[in-house]
C-alpha cells in the first residue's frame, strides 16, 4: 500500500484474535460464530489491498520475489517452528525427511501454515492474471473461471480447492475495494452483523479446511456479512493494540496454535472451560505481543519484514 489505512490494520487484528480464540475454543457458539467468516475476511482484506497496492506497477520477477520473501520464508520458518511444539507435545514421531515431505506436501507440521500458502498462490495466481491480461472485465471473468475451477479439482490435492475459495474471496475484495473504502456508516455496520449472526446460526458450524462449510449460499453470505461486520466496525475504532496485531498476523498465525496445543496436552486438558479458555486466550494475546515484538526485533527477516 501507499500509505497504510489504520481500519484495515485494527480489522486485521479483530480477525487474528478471533483465529486464536477461535482455536482456543475449538467447538461451541464462539467458535461456529468466527469461524464462519474469519479466513475469508483476510483473503477478502488481501483483495482490497491489492486494489491499493503499488505491486500492480511492479514487474512480475520483482512481485514474485518479494512475495516470496513475505510469505514463504515465514511460511518455511513457522514449519519449523511446529516441528519443535511437535516434538516437545509428541517426542520425536518423524525423522527429517517425514517432516520436510509434511511441509513440501502441505501437510503442515504447524496447522494454520495452509492459510499462508493458500494466500501467497492467491496473491501471485491474481498478479500474473492482472499483469497478461489488463482489462478489468476480462480478468474478473477468468479469475472466476479459474477460481471455479480449482474447487470443482479439489480432489487434485487438499489445498487446491482451498486455495481456490480463497482466490474467489480475494477477486471479490479487490473489486469491491470502493464499497468498503467509504465513510462508516452505522447501519451498514448493524445490518451486516445481524446478517452475520443469523446466517451462522442458520448454517451450523464450518471449518473451510476440513470442507465443511454447509449450505452454500449461506456460508458465502455468512462469509460476507462478517468481512463487512468487522471492516465497518474497526471504522469506530482507534486501538494502538489492535493494529499492532493487525500490522504483524502471520507472527500470531504461525505460532499461536502451536503453543495452544502445546499447553493443552502437556497440561491434559481436552477442552477448556469458558472461564479457563478465557483466561488462556489473554494469556496467549499477551504471549504474542511479546513475540511479535522478539521477532521484529532479532529476525525480522524470517517473518517477512524488513
Amino acid at each position: 500500500m501507499k500509505e497504510r489505512i489504520e481500519y484495515f490494520d485494527i480489522a486485521k487484528g479483530i480477525l487474528i484474535l478471533c483465529v486464536v480464540i477461535g482455536h482456543v475454543f475449538d467447538r461451541g457458539v464462539i467458535n461456529q460464530y468466527v469461524y464462519s467468516f474469519h479466513v475469508p475476511a483476510f483473503f477478502i482484506i488481501s483483495g482490497i489491498m491489492q486494489n491499493y497496492s503499488t505491486m500492480k506497477e511492479k514487474s512480475l520477477k520483482h512481485t514474485f520475489f518479494r512475495k516470496i520473501y513475505t510469505l514463504i520464508v515465514p511460511f518455511l520458518f513457522f514449519e519449523f517452528i511446529g516441528v519443535i511444539f511437535d516434538i516437545i507435545r509428541h517426542g520425536v514421531t518423524l525423522n527429517i525427511f517425514g517432516y520436510t515431505m509434511n511441509t513440501l506436501l502441505l501437510h503442515c507440521n504447524n496447522g494454520p501454515n495452509w492459510f499462508i500458502w493458500a494466500l501467497f498462490v492467491s496473491e501471485m495466481l491474481f498478479f500474473l492474471i492482472y499483469y497478461l491480461l489488463k482489462n478489468k472485465y476480462i480478468i474478473w471473468l477468468v479469475s472466476v473461471c479459474i477460481g471455479v475451477l480449482m474447487i470443482t479439482n479439489n480432489n487434485l490435492y487438499s489445498t487446491v480447492g482451498l486455495t481456490g475459495v480463497g482466490f474467489l474471496f480475494l477477486v471479490f475484495g479487490y473489486y469491491s475495494s470502493k464499497f468498503f473504502s467509504q465513510n462508516r456508516n452505522i447501519k451498514v455496520f448493524v445490518i451486516s452483523g445481524v446478517i452475520s449472526v443469523v446466517t451462522c446460526a442458520l448454517n451450523g458450524k464450518v471449518d473451510l479446511w476440513a470442507w465443511k462449510v454447509g449450505f452454500i449460499p449461506l456460508y458465502i453470505i455468512s462469509a460476507l456479512a462478517g468481512t463487512v461486520f468487522v471492516i465497518e466496525g474497526s471504522k469506530f475504532i482507534h486501538s494502538k493494540w489492535l493494529s499492532y496485531y493487525g500490522r504483524n498476523t502471520l507472527t500470531v498465525m504461525g505460532t499461536h496454535h502451536a503453543i495452544n496445543l502445546t499447553f493443552k496436552v502437556r497440561a491434559g486438558i481436552e477442552t477448556y472451560s469458558f472461564l479457563f479458555g478465557m483466561v488462556v486466550f489473554v494469556i496467549l494475546a499477551l504471549l504474542e505481543a511479546g513475540i511479535i515484538w522478539i521477532f521484529n526485533r532479532y529476525i525480522p527477516f524470517l517473518v517477512g519484514k524488513k
